[in-house]
């Protein structure tokens, strides 16, 4: 039973950064946020790895290709904190801490 929970809670985490990731990138909000709920940390990657959005040529952004290296050292630090954060909750979930 608290293996859901923290299933939930733990989708709930990934969706929000899913839909922070696919914002910046000019993307439905609820598309990134699925993609992290449902698929977890690779549904993050996937949004991560999408495409950035045209913008109409009305407003002042322009279209951009996504710039791989200042992601991956967010990337980095996101995956050793996601890391560690499973592996206490699994030590807690076992009763060892």
């Amino acid at each position: 039973m608290e293996y859901i929970f923290v299933s939930i809670f733990f989708g709930f985490i990934t969706g929000a950064i899913g839909r922070y990731i696919a914002k910046e990138k000019n993307r439905s909000p609820s598309e990134g946020f699925w993609f992290g709920f449902l698929l977890s940390l690779f549904g993050v990657l996937i949004v991560a790895l999408l495409p950035n959005k045209k913008i109409n040529s009305t407003t002042d952004k322009l279209d951009e290709k996504p710039n791989y290296e200042n992601l991956i050292p967010k990337l980095d630090i996101f995956f050793v904190v996601m890391v560690l954060l499973f592996i206490f909750i699994y030590l807690k979930f076992l009763g060892v801490l």
